[in-house]
């Protein structure tokens, strides 16, 4: 506490003092902020940070929203090598649907539709599944639709 006030006392803003002392674990509302605000690079580096402290499946929560920031924000390499780390053994097959999901949106950012489209092969679409999932499941095959110059099937695809 005392090196906070003197270091306030040299002109530096005590508050953002404490916003790098507490910053170490990551911070969910900075995250959704970053990406609202489309700083994709900031929200996968606040969701990642999130996950090196979290336990699963928690952690590959975090891991997957940080691989979406990066698919988002066309960090298709780093996106890539975030995926590869995703471990959803063990987890409910929503895990391994969000992750198809990503590896399909990764395969159409680096313009392989028909890689995209092998990805979303098996996913049984059914009301079980979240309806967020089920949104984003279709909006991954029309932007595969789209990419395959199928401009009519990708708009019917997104009503």
């Amino acid at each position: 506490m005392g090196i906070i006030l003197l270091l306030g006392g040299c002109g530096i803003k005590t508050a953002s003092i404490i916003d790098l002392l507490s910053t170490p674990e990551g911070n969910p509302e900075r995250a959704i902020e970053a990406e609202t605000a489309q700083d994709f690079l900031l929200a996968s580096h606040e969701y990642s940070l999130l996950a090196e402290t979290a336990i699963p499946p928690q952690k590959q929560h975090f891991q997957l929203l940080a691989a979406r920031a990066l698919i988002k924000g066309h960090h298709i390499k780093e996106a890539e090598a975030t995926l590869e780390t995703i471990d959803i053994r063990d987890l409910t097959p929503i895990f391994n649907i969000r992750k198809r999901l990503l590896l399909a949106q990764l395969a159409v950012a680096k313009g392989n539709a028909d890689r995209a489209e092998g990805f979303l092969l098996n996913i049984r679409l059914d009301q079980t599944m979240p309806l967020a999932l089920r949104i984003e499941f279709h909006r991954t095959r029309a932007d595969i639709l789209a990419a395959t110059g199928n401009a009519f099937e990708s708009a019917r695809e997104r009503i």
